[in-house]
């Protein structure tokens, strides 16, 4: 059986809730897709803090490059939240040839275009679906019931999953047509 060998950026809420899935259901996720998910490192930016989850210590670090620069790691999932360093992170990861998951809707805002070129010359994916998620029982309601005024196109008016009728509905136009 193949095994994906996996670095967390961040082990807050995100980050331990991902953690107990990929441990707590491995051998479903085996079944499913024959392919092992293995935690290698887990970037823990503060040991001392009280997490929701708890790891082995020998997988937590607070040095970023012991996921990066580790040739060991096949994706890299990213879940600090906030612009920076998640968007320097992720372009790092991405040049050292590792695949690269994200739910962080503010870097993937800020930074659309640079990550997915940065994926694309790497050779190597950028999945970012979580970040839009929230999103997608929206999108067919508010298709059939927005319309933009300017270009005549249909697209959300729900404020709150950062659809707007204009140039938000363009953002998510382009970002669901690269995937």
């Amino acid at each position: 059986m193949k095994t994906a060998k996996i670095g967390l950026l961040g082990f807050g809420n995100v980050g331990g809730g991902t953690y107990k899935i990929l441990t707590d259901n491995k051998q479903i996720i085996e079944k499913r897709t024959g392919i092992s998910p293995e935690i290698v490192k887990i970037l823990q930016r503060n040991k001392k803090k009280k997490r929701f989850a708890s790891a082995d210590p020998a997988l937590l670090t607070e040095d970023p490059d012991d996921i990066i620069k580790n040739p060991e790691i096949d994706i890299v999932v990213e879940m600090l939240g906030g612009i920076e360093p998640a968007t320097s992170f992720m372009v790092q990861a991405m040049k050292a040839g590792k695949h690269v998951v994200s739910a962080n809707k503010a870097a993937i805002a800020a930074n659309y275009g640079l990550l997915t070129e940065t994926a694309r010359k790497s050779g190597v994916r950028f999945l970012f679906e979580a970040s839009v998620a929230g999103g997608i029982p929206v999108l067919g309601f508010s298709q059939r019931k927005c319309k933009d005024r300017k270009t005549g196109r249909h697209g959300s008016g729900d404020g709150q999953v950062g659809i707007g009728c204009g140039r938000g509905f363009a953002f998510y136009r382009e970002s669901l047509r690269a995937v």
